[in-house]
């Protein structure tokens, strides 16, 4: 297969993709990472569509070929703490992903956060998880996304430990930046 021929039914995929015809684009990567078998992106793509479609163990292989030929790239550890967290039982695997990536890429808010909901959420050990949800939430606190849905689970998270004081001032800060909600 010739070069133009895979990029053309590359974009075919994220066409399908773009369209929201999960099946159609599974096919056409599929097809795709027989022929390049090693190719990253492509591995990267199949989760991703697998996770949309809510078919979180599926994409497990996937992600972890990808880690395989890139120990390095925390989005894979990251795309890999997400599945598992879809997973019960498999909590553990998710936090050990999560902080992998954290290892690689840093503290973001958005990776300390998975991690924090990963123990609030899943495991149900808000104690465990404020340390994360704090951090998330002040790495980047004018973040719209953290504004809101961040500061609702550390809120839900003080409430969770009868730190009510704290979790009214947190939902107060939600109400007073983001009225709208």
């Amino acid at each position: 297969l010739d070069r133009a021929k895979f990029k053309e039914i590359e974009d075919s995929a994220y066409r399908y993709l773009r369209e929201k015809k999960s099946d159609e684009a599974l096919q056409l990567f599929e097809k795709l990472i027989n022929i390049e078998p090693a190719d990253p992106q492509m591995l990267a793509d199949i989760a991703k569509t697998l996770a949309e479609i809510q078919k979180h163990p599926e994409s497990i292989p996937y992600i972890l070929r990808e880690i395989e030929i890139d120990p390095g790239n925390w989005e894979a550890y990251r795309r890999l703490g997400n599945a598992y967290r879809h997973m019960d039982g498999k909590e553990q695997d998710s936090i050990d992903a999560y902080k992998k990536a954290i290892e690689i890429q840093g503290p973001t808010p958005s990776n300390t956060f998975d991690l924090g909901e990963t123990y609030r959420a899943r495991l149900g050990k808000p104690k465990e998880a404020l340390p994360y949800l704090e951090k998330a939430v002040n790495l980047d606190p004018d973040s719209y996304e953290i504004a809101w849905f961040f500061y609702k689970s550390l809120a839900d998270c003080y409430q969770s430990l009868a730190r009510h004081q704290e979790a009214i001032v947190t939902y107060q800060k939600i109400i007073d930046e983001i009225p709208a909600t």
